[in-house]
């Protein structure tokens, strides 16, 4: 008897948590059914009173002459490669310093640990500064680059 009510218990938290977790996601994309009004005026309620689906269109054909087909192959391009550069790096890195005896392994492994524990925020004006003085801003070398020499 004890034990039933735990499962129950256990299976009622997880299925809150869930529906917690998964509401935002769910705003979304009911939100992408609705019109300017409702979603600015009426964005507690979730399911839209009337269904726009012209939004898909409109967002198709695009804006400022860039449409979503554009977007979407700008996303896949920079996701290819920088996770192969995330992967080629990381097993080069990660083999240096599990098999490779050299003098300030230790230090230098406490360094890249201490860098990945601080937030992308820190590091994200310093990086911009680089790349605007290198003349690299508005290309995909900012997007992929990092990636090639380890994130920490």
């Amino acid at each position: 008897m004890r034990k039933s009510f735990h499962i129950i218990l256990y299976h009622v938290l997880i299925l809150f948590f869930g529906l917690i977790m998964i509401y935002p996601v769910l705003w979304m994309v009911l939100g992408s059914f609705k019109d300017n009004y409702d979603i600015l005026n009426r964005s507690i309620q979730l399911i839209p009173s009337v269904w726009h689906t012209e939004n898909y269109a409109t967002g198709w054909k695009g804006f400022g002459n860039i449409t979503f087909r554009t977007f979407f192959a700008n996303s896949f391009f920079i996701t290819i490669f920088a996770t192969a550069g995330t992967v080629l790096s990381s097993a080069l890195i990660a083999y240096a310093f599990a098999r490779v005896k050299f003098k300030g392994r230790k230090f230098l492994f406490a360094c890249m640990i201490s860098t990945m524990l601080l937030p992308g925020q820190v590091t994200l004006i310093p990086q911009y500064i680089i790349f605007q003085k290198m003349k690299m801003v508005n290309t995909y070398i900012p997007l992929i680059l990092p990636h090639f020499f380890g994130q920490a």
